[in-house]
Parts: C-alpha cells; sequence; structure tokens
C-alpha cells in the first residue's frame, strides 16, 4: 500500500512565483529556509504572522509545525485551521496533507469521504503522492466506489512522476491484472525499481515473486535475499516470510527456533499472519511445547487484525472447556463473519477443524455444517465429505 507521509521541499520552488512586498517575501524566506533545515521554533515564529495574514505557503507550514508538535506543543485544531487556509488556495501538499488527516483520523473522525476529496483534490493539482494515496483508495472503495481502473490511472499519474511508492503499487496491479491486462515481467522491473529507491515493501514483493514463481523461476534463496533486504528496512511481513521459511523449510534448512524468532518479531509489529502462526505453533506444538493459553493469546491477536485463518481456529476453540473468554466473546462475529461471507476454503477448513478433533474432540454436525456451508459454494471436496456423511 502507498505510504501517506508529507512532502515538503517542492514547496520551496514555488516561492520565487510569490509577488508580494519584499519584507513579506524576505521573512517568509527566511521562515521557509528554518523550516526546511529543522528549526521548526524560529520559523513559526517568523511565519505565524505572515499565516495570520493568510499568506498560504506560511499556513501550511504552521499547520504542519502545530499538527505534529515541531518545537512546539502540538494544536490539532489550530493546525487543521491553517493547513486548511492552505489547501483552499490550492497548495497540494496542505490538501493531501489534509486527506491523511481525514484517512488515519488524526484529530479528528477517521472520514474516507473527506480524504478522498482532498487527494483527489491534490491528485488533479498534479502531486504525485496525492495520486498514489487516491489510488489505494480506488483498489480499496473507500470513500470512492472501488474502481480498479480509475487507481490504475492514477497510479499511471504519480509512476510517470517517479513516486517511488506508487511505482510498487502499480507494479501490484500489473501483476494481479486489476484494472487491466496482466504484466508479470513489467511488474517484477517495477519493482526492482521501487526496491532500488529504497522501498522495503517492494523488496518483500520482489521475494514473494520468487517464493511463488510468479514471472520468474521459483527460487527460495532468491526470495530469502529480498526478504533479507525488506527486513534490514524493520518491514513486518519481511520477518514473517522469513520465519515461514524456516518453518517450512524452504530454500534453508527447516529450523523453527529461528522461524520462531522472525514470527515473533514481526507479530510484535501486529502483523497478523505472524500472529496466526505463532497461535499455530503452540497450538500444534510445532517446535514449541504446545501450550492451548499461548495459542488463544496469538489467535487472538491475529483474529483482531483481521487474519481469517485466526479468526476459524478461535471461532472453534470457543466450544473448548479451556476456551479464552476472547474465544467466546467473539465467537458469535466470527460465525457470522466465515458462515455469511468466507470463503469455501475457510468453510471447509472448519469443517476439518471439528472432524479431526484438533482443538475440540470431533463433532460430526458441527462439520456437517460448515462442510454444506463450503458446498454451497461450489466446493468439490466439501461435497465429497458431506456424502461420506451421508448428507
Amino acid at each position: 500500500m502507498h505510504r501517506f507521509r508529507p512532502l515538503l521541499g517542492s514547496i520551496a520552488l514555488l516561492l520565487c512565483c510569490h509577488a508580494q512586498a519584499q519584507g513579506h517575501e524576505d521573512a517568509l524566506r527566511s521562515g521557509w529556509a528554518a523550516f526546511e533545515s529543522a528549526d521548526p521554533g524560529r520559523a513559526y515564529r517568523v511565519l505565524l504572522p505572515l499565516a495570520e495574514q493568510g499568506d498560504k505557503f506560511a499556513q501550511f507550514a504552521v499547520g504542519e509545525i502545530l499538527l505534529d508538535g515541531r518545537g512546539m506543543p502540538r494544536d490539532p485544531a489550530r493546525a487543521i485551521v491553517y493547513l486548511r487556509g492552505a489547501a483552499e488556495q490550492e497548495i497540494p501538499a496542505a490538501q493531501e496533507r489534509l486527506g491523511a488527516v481525514h484517512y488515519f483520523g488524526l484529530t479528528v473522525p477517521r472520514d474516507y469521504t473527506q480524504a478522498a476529496r482532498w487527494f483527489e483534490r491534490a491528485a488533479r493539482n498534479g502531486y504525485a503522492q496525492a495520486q498514489g494515496n487516491l489510488a489505494v483508495l480506488y483498489l480499496e472503495g473507500q470513500g470512492v466506489p472501488r474502481d480498479p481502473r480509475l487507481a490504475r490511472y492514477w497510479l499511471e499519474q504519480a509512476v510517470a512522476q517517479g513516486d517511488a511508492n506508487a511505482i510498487n503499487s502499480y507494479a501490484g496491479l500489473l501483476m494481479s491484472g486489476g484494472g487491466g491486462a496482466r504484466e508479470e515481467a513489467r511488474a517484477l522491473a517495477l519493482y526492482r525499481r521501487a526496491a532500488d529507491l529504497g522501498v522495503a515493501a517492494a523488496m518483500n514483493n520482489l521475494g514473494n515473486a520468487y517464493r511463488d514463481g510468479t514471472g520468474v523461476a521459483r527460487d527460495f534463496g532468491m526470495a530469502r535475499h529480498w526478504y533479507e533486504k525488506s527486513a534490514a528496512r524493520q518491514l513486518p511481513a519481511a520477518y514473517t516470510n522469513l520465519g515461514l521459511l524456516s518453518l517450512q523449510g524452504q530454500g534453508v534448512a527447516r529450523d523453527t527456533q529461528r522461524a520462531q524468532r522472525y514470527l515473533r518479531l514481526a507479530a510484535q509489529k501486529s502483523d497478523a499472519l505472524a500472529e496466526y502462526h505463532m497461535g499455530a505453533m503452540y497450538l500444534y506444538g510445532d517446535g514449541v511445547n504446545s501450550d492451548r493459553a499461548a495459542a488463544q493469546f496469538w489467535l487472538a491477536l491475529g483474529a483482531a487484525h483481521g487474519n481469517d485463518l485466526a479468526k476459524a481456529h478461535l471461532l472453534v476453540f470457543a466450544g473448548a472447556t479451556d476456551a479464552s473468554a476472547d474465544a467466546k466473546h467473539q465467537a458469535p462475529v466470527y460465525f457470522n463473519e466465515l458462515a455469511a461471507a468466507g470463503s469455501a476454503d475457510l468453510q471447509f477448513l472448519v469443517g476439518e477443524l471439528y472432524v479431526k478433533g484438533m482443538i475440540v474432540p470431533p463433532n460430526r454436525d458441527e462439520a456437517r455444517r460448515w462442510f454444506d456451508f463450503a458446498a454451497r459454494q461450489g466446493d468439490a471436496r466439501a461435497a465429497a465429505r458431506l456424502k461420506v456423511f451421508g448428507g
């Protein structure tokens, strides 16, 4: 996903066009120089009077200082007033910043519609970062209708300006065929370009391509190489992938202790897949002593962070005599999610868990119910199980 971050330096280029009285312009240049040289206290003192007079560049800088608390106490309410003043005067960086404020709910309630509105204004003003951010919203259907074609369009605009994160995101669309033709070779070239620009997610994506043999010959050694480069930049997903290579013995000797070290690093950064695998290792005693309490702890975290495999396991755990409070409390929610809108694969998995008695004693009635959910979605394995059950 494209990262949201303020880009400040480009505004300085606009100052040459700022036609005002010489004293005003001298103060603006002096204040902006302090702003860019990490002297926010001086920048604030010099630029605040100009911001109060409605100068759009000063408003942006003062808004940034107050929003982040750079050398001044944080004052989000005032920050947004100044940022909005700059944004309404078509300062693209201020528009992008307001979009990020609404997207993340920084000091205001999260509002994807407002985020999309400000990102689009900045994007139409040619601001590459906002173009990439708007593309993410179109990919996810957040604040705008989901539209991969529009996502691809805005990413193309950002890529044309050399935005590194947009290059990575655009490569992902090309790899998946979202919004157009699937172009694996071009996607790999763009991943490498973004990786050369230091994008950790692109390095991880290259690792995935080599691990899965997508567009290249499968090569676990190269996968590990790219995961290690990404992990050096502390990307949680890269830690997870390194852990899974060790856990599964792919390209390296199977080493459950090393796997757990990597998975724990990722889980401590709230990576949901790592949390699930930590829970699974404790549940099945894979390289660690079996510990059902620890298993439920990690599965609950993974489920809370959106991992469906963790939800499926915790749902089954809810019927155990040693079920945690989290498992019991969340079971109805996870049941509704997995039964109503879950994939056939997940529904089949829940059925298998009930059949094999890996978490609770075998329960044919519950297994039959979940196989029926999966069979209704056309899962042939589930249909075969139901025949065995006489259903």
